[in-house]
């Protein structure tokens, strides 16, 4: 979600995979340990997010903010992949790289 916008559905043929229990355990803890609470992604988030096509998806790291808007440390590491209907997201660790 991307504050300041009202929440939308993925695009049609969109998929998101869901998160492991231990990456999400990881995660949380990686959250926990910065010190600072993450709030919904803000537009300043893309403007630093980097992204490379590795011959068969996108590696994608989108960086964190705060409630305040403030871009932290922390990033969100993903991949896309095309697939024959859209996309498929899969989420991944939550670090400080």
């Amino acid at each position: 979600m991307v504050e300041g916008r009202e929440p939308e559905e993925p695009p049609v043929g969109t998929q998101i995979a869901e998160i492991d229990a231990e990456t999400s355990k990881i995660s949380l803890a990686n959250i926990q340990a910065y010190g600072e609470p993450v709030g919904p992604l803000r537009d300043s988030s893309w403007q630093t997010s980097i992204y490379r096509w590795m011959g068969d998806h996108w590696d994608v790291l989108i960086d964190l903010t705060t409630p305040q808007g403030e871009v932290t440390d922390l990033v969100l590491r993903a991949k896309v992949r095309p697939t024959s209907s859209g996309f498929l997201i899969e989420p991944g660790l939550v670090y400080v790289p």
